[in-house]
């Protein structure tokens, strides 16, 4: 599994970097302001709160720039309003220090910066309406192929895809994989085949694929990986391609785990590396009869239930309560557990899952976020399907495969006329997938 999962990495690693807030801050090490200069005005559509604070300091210490207080004001107001830390006391001083004139001038900068950022001044916006969450009816696993098979490879690739209204996949395309191209092709061909629910209506769906052998995925191998490459060191001194790579990481982990993960925002960042939380924990049973529905609790040391949450009894349930009730195993009193059961005629015994909160540092959604403002496209693609102002950024920027698939939700959701527009758009930039989309939604007005 090591040597698997370190060949992946590296190929992975040989890949171009692309222009990020490391290079940036090396250009701005180095004295080369200029290409500092590009590299932080690059990363301001990100909405890049650290980018507009360097760029306020090098206009008022007069780097690679003529000094210029009122760009100064603008840059360090547009860092304050995208979230940066500290500059509300400095930004106060400063505007104390000039004269009406060069405030008002610093004002109509601000206004033109804040349209290069225009996204991030607005509130965050959720994904599509037209993710819906109807019922697989049918279809098989993708087949895990056999050289991956034979080596020990495991990972995960992300379907994103459009049903019909008789509820049959249409088309379909990867949104994100791991390792790339390993189950790319196995993942498509059983997504093409998968029957939903009918509803009449057409949507598009995402579904992640987990590719995973019997054995335990080795996660101290894992944390050694990260160490080796650097990632998590690399990733924090603002790398997108060293951020991206550790997200994908971390969403494998998320495929191997038997737990049921809790991101606590609340939770200080780990600056250390500590993946500890995804180690298998001991199997728990729940052998009392009743129970159909789900619900959390803690036990006692000796596993008895104490604290019962979020109980939803279904209607075949039985019981009153889990209170005094006893799971077997090894019940570990630090965790809760949630006990879930479908139906009570089904010969499946009770789901018994230990519930882990952990920071937001050790998710994918953190590192693809930070990935994104950083300025990667992949990674910007991820996230653009959990908050559609990236979705706009990337339309902005000529980007086939956002615009192809923003253009099929926009028509399903009743914008006909600009949804096509976008989609012939995406169609000259021959994105293979906007071909198929065209052709499953032209009959749309």
């Amino acid at each position: 599994m090591k040597k698997v999962l370190f060949i992946a990495l590296a190929v992975a690693m040989a890949s171009p970097i692309q222009a990020d807030w490391a290079q940036a801050i090396k250009a701005h090490q180095t004295q080369n302001y200029q290409a500092a200069k590009e590299h932080f005005q690059k990363l301001i559509p990100y909405g890049h709160a650290d980018a507009a604070f360097n760029l306020a300091l090098m206009y008022l210490q007069g780097e690679g720039v003529i000094a210029d207080e009122s760009m100064a004001i603008a840059y360090f107001t547009l860092a304050e309003k995208l979230g940066h830390q500290g500059t509300a006391e400095g930004l106060a001083q400063l505007r104390q220090l000039v004269s009406a004139e060069q405030l008002a001038l610093a004002e109509q900068h601000f206004l033109t910066l804040a349209q290069h950022a225009k996204w991030w001044l607005l509130p965050e916006q959720g994904p599509a309406k037209t993710v819906y969450l109807t019922a697989r009816l049918k279809g098989d696993y993708p087949i895990y192929p056999i050289n991956a098979f034979k080596a020990g490879v495991v990972g995960y690739v992300n379907v994103r895809f459009l049903v019909d209204e008789q509820g049959k996949v249409a088309t379909a395309d990867v949104l994100d994989a791991y390792p790339e191209q390993t189950f790319n092709k196995s993942a498509l061909r059983a997504i093409k085949d998968w029957q939903f629910e009918a509803t009449g209506e057409k949507y598009i769906r995402f579904w992640r694929f987990d590719f995973k052998l019997n054995e335990t995925l080795d996660i101290d191998a894992v944390a050694a990986l990260i160490e080796q490459h650097q990632l998590w060191r690399g990733a924090w001194l603002g790398s997108s391609h060293h951020q991206f790579l550790l997200a994908s990481l971390l969403e494998l982990l998320d495929t191997q785990k038997d737990l049921l993960i809790v991101v606590d925002p609340t939770l200080p960042v780990e600056k250390e590396l500590d993946l500890t939380v995804f180690t298998p924990k001991a199997k728990v049973r729940a052998n009392f009869a009743g129970f159909v529905g789900h619900a959390e609790v803690q036990v006692a040391a000796d596993g008895t239930i104490t604290e019962q949450f979020n109980v939803h009894f279904a209607a075949e349930n039985t019981l009153k309560s889990l209170i005094g009730l006893k799971l077997s195993g090894k019940p570990d009193a630090t965790y809760r557990y949630r006990l879930s059961k479908a139906s009570a005629s089904s010969r499946r015994p009770i789901n018994v899952i230990p519930i882990v909160t952990i920071p937001a540092s050790l998710t994918s959604r953190f590192w693809w976020e930070k990935a994104a403002r950083n300025g990667s496209k992949s990674a910007q693609r991820i996230i653009a399907v959990y908050d559609e102002r990236w979705a706009q950024i990337l339309i902005a920027e000529q980007d086939a495969e956002t615009m192809a698939w923003f253009a099929g939700r926009t028509i399903i959701n009743g914008e006909y006329q600009a949804g096509h527009e976008l989609l012939d758009a995406a169609i000259a930039k021959d994105y293979p997938t906007a071909h198929e989309l065209k052709k499953h939604l032209q009959s749309m007005p």
